[in-house]
């Protein structure tokens, strides 16, 4: 019950109480007139009112003190909620640190791991450079010197051909000098160059058109 409708029965129970005791003056201001109201019957109208006040101000009580409870409860509910909220917040701002900090602790990490692979690969490179290197420079050298060694080959088998051909020569002016002295007999000369012209015009003309060993005065013998 509100406190309004409380004040309400006690204003009405108050103008009973009003009316009553007027009506009791009045019929004791009048001697010889019936009473209007018993005393006693007003007394226990009043024990009555005044009871149900009572009861009204022990039900507004209690109506308070549930009321009261029942903010106090959801005062709590509310303080309680409250707490877990902050609880959740730092938990969850908590949570939320601890992942970063993961984070950048992992990034970290693979940045170290990354520049450290990068290293490794770099040096791995540089060692298979310098093995290529080496290499292709003992290839190269190898190569060289192989053509080297084969030039040099060649150019002395030339010169040992060049050599071999000056003694050819050499031999070949000696057997031209003794064809040269051999030459020098004008009969000898004479039978080489009719064995030349005859091999000339074996190679030139045919056998029927030419003759060979003939007389060329009449009564001459012929030539065997």
């Amino acid at each position: 019950m509100s406190p309004i409708e409380l004040v309400s029965i006690v204003v009405a129970a108050v103008a009973v109480v009003v009316a009553a005791v007027a009506v009791m003056r009045v019929g004791r201001a009048a001697p010889g007139a019936p009473a209007a109201v018993d005393e006693q019957t007003l007394a226990s109208y009043l024990e009555r009112t005044n009871a149900e006040v009572a009861s009204l101000k022990t039900q507004q009580a209690a109506d308070a003190a549930s009321t009261r409870a029942s903010l106090d409860a959801a005062a709590r509910s509310i303080e309680q909620a409250g707490n877990r909220v902050d609880g959740m917040r730092r938990d969850v701002t908590s949570q939320l640190a601890a992942s970063a900090q993961a984070t950048t602790q992992h990034l970290q990490g693979l940045s170290q791991t990354t520049t450290e692979q990068l290293r490794l690969i770099r040096q791995d490179t540089n060692r298979q450079l310098d093995e290529m290197r080496a290499t292709v420079d003992d290839r190269l050298t190898k190569t060289l010197n192989d053509r080297l060694s084969s030039s040099f080959k060649q150019i002395n088998e030339s010169l040992e051909a060049v050599y071999r051909g000056l003694g050819d020569m050499k031999s070949l002016a000696a057997g031209v000098g003794d064809l040269k002295k051999t030459l020098s007999n004008v009969k000898t000369r004479g039978i080489l160059g009719e064995v030349q012209l005859g091999a000339i015009l074996s190679e030139v003309l045919a056998p029927a058109q030419y003759a060979e060993n003939i007389a060329t005065k009449p009564g001459s013998a012929s030539l065997p």
